[in-house]
């Protein structure tokens, strides 16, 4: 009787230690995704303000729309993704944003990770001397 009861609590115990490791990894992979989308997007939508072409945003809701567009295309995981446009300059080059992923964790309940990112494109101008 005192084997079973030892058991399993060593099962009940290591299902804990499974299920906390499996939370805490998967925490981690949605902030390493929701950072790289971001800094892949904000570099797609200020890089298309530095192109030459037909594709350049024309107003700040354009570059806006192309950062989503860039941004929601690396998103992989099945979340929830809010992003709160901070600031947006398209004359400037000033691009800053708030992205917000909600997942369910393995037992159910919900969790989040969230990150701030601005970017802001500098212009040199180069003399021929």
């Amino acid at each position: 009787m005192k084997n079973i009861v030892i058991g399993i609590c060593s099962v009940v115990l290591i299902f804990g230690v499974v299920l906390t490791a499996y939370t805490l990894h998967g925490r981690s992979v949605r902030e390493t995704e929701l950072s790289n989308a971001l800094s892949y997007g904000m570099e797609k939508a200020m890089g298309m303000l530095m192109a030459e072409g037909s594709v350049i945003p024309k107003s700040d809701e354009e570059l806006v729309v192309c950062f989503l567009e860039s941004f929601l295309m690396q998103i992989d995981s099945n979340s929830v993704v809010t992003v709160n446009v901070l600031d947006v300059d398209g004359e400037m080059g000033l691009l800053s944003v708030e992205a917000v992923l909600e997942y369910k964790h393995p037992i159910g309940t919900k969790g989040w990770v969230s990150q701030k990112m601005c970017i802001l494109l500098e212009a040199y101008q180069v003399e021929n001397s």
